[in-house]
């Protein structure tokens, strides 16, 4: 019974796929029309690089940072960067100038008009900007979208920045299914258009223990945009109440072998960039710092008054320690 049931499954399988094939000429199969050799990047990361260490073509950078913190104006130096072909934050090189097509999803070109006109009027590459603040167009509408990869394979920008995505869409984030479907499609217009895409991302607030308090923390805003990242990078604040929080960072199921994650500090309230690290070098000194001392994590952690838990995430490369901890390290 259970064979012939199996067996009217395959028939019925067949039955489509021939009648499918046969509806679908090759003019109209998308199969009929694979990538040839040359349409793949240079390396297995995507393409050239755009940012030396930072963003190759056809890859998704996500920058993230809570609101107020500034993301806006800290995009607008990458996009002074990328239009002129200086370096990023004096750290990064701009392998050379590329046109840029930014989708303000939040601001009004009043509110950001005037810093990006100089930006323009500087530029060595063609700037693009468009406001989708009263529009009511979202990337989850199949017309809306069709409509934005019709411009983008016109202009052919090497890099376009949504800022913010979660302003661009109306789907749940944390639902993969939801979310896969623009990912998907903004992936296949990246591939055919060789360009990047920097999704300018809101963080929550969230909080952390480190010696029984509570302190408040960046927490991510999206898992699943954050598995689908290549490169992660977050931004945050260097108040005094900030330098001296535990962070703690969860990446489920991140494709670590593909991101490269850093962490920029940024001034507000000067506009400075203080520094930029990439995470896991403070926690790989700690780990040999500890293993110098011949210390159990617990012995350690009495030693830097914090709790063992504390350590571990430390190793696991989850948290950047406050300063006062570096320097009881360092001497």
């Amino acid at each position: 019974m259970q064979n012939r049931k199996e067996q009217r499954v395959t028939d019925d399988i067949e039955r489509v796929w021939s009648k499918e094939m046969s509806e679908q000429a090759s003019g109209d199969n998308p199969f009929m029309h694979p990538y040839s050799r040359e349409s793949f990047g240079t390396d297995d990361k995507g393409g050239e690089p755009v940012v030396e260490k930072i963003l190759n073509r056809q890859e998704i950078l996500q920058v993230f940072a809570p609101s107020g913190v500034g993301k806006s104006i800290y995009v607008d130096n990458i996009i002074a960067a990328l239009l002129s072909g200086e370096s990023l934050f004096g750290e990064f090189k701009v392998v050379k100038p590329v046109d840029v097509y930014l989708i303000d999803a939040e601001m009004s070109p009043r509110e950001r008009g005037e810093r990006l006109r100089s930006i323009a009027q500087k530029s060595e590459s063609q700037f693009y900007a468009m406001s989708l603040l009263s529009s009511g167009y979202k990337l989850n509408n199949s017309q809306h979208f069709a409509q934005f990869a019709e411009a983008m394979r016109h202009f052919k920008p090497a890099v376009i920045i949504i800022d913010p995505w979660k302003a661009s869409h109306s789907v749940n984030e944390n639902e993969s299914s939801e979310i896969d479907p623009i990912i998907g499609s903004i992936r296949q217009l990246m591939f055919e258009i060789n360009a990047s895409v920097i999704i300018v991302h809101h963080a929550g607030r969230d909080f952390v223990t480190r010696t029984g308090e509570r302190a408040p923390r960046h927490s991510r805003g999206s898992t699943v945009l954050d598995e689908r990242s290549d490169v992660i990078w977050e931004i945050e604040e260097t108040t005094d109440q900030d330098v001296t929080t535990l962070r703690r960072h969860k990446l489920r199921g991140f494709r670590k072998e593909m991101a490269r994650e850093y962490k920029i500090h940024y001034d507000r309230e000067t506009g400075i960039l203080v520094s930029v690290s990439k995470r896991g070098e403070h926690a790989d000194f700690i780990r040999r710092r500890r293993l110098e001392l011949k210390l159990t994590q617990e012995q350690f952690a009495q030693m830097l008054n914090v709790t063992s838990r504390a350590v571990r995430y430390w190793e696991a490369g989850r948290y950047n320690p406050p300063n006062e901890v570096m320097k009881r390290l360092q001497t």
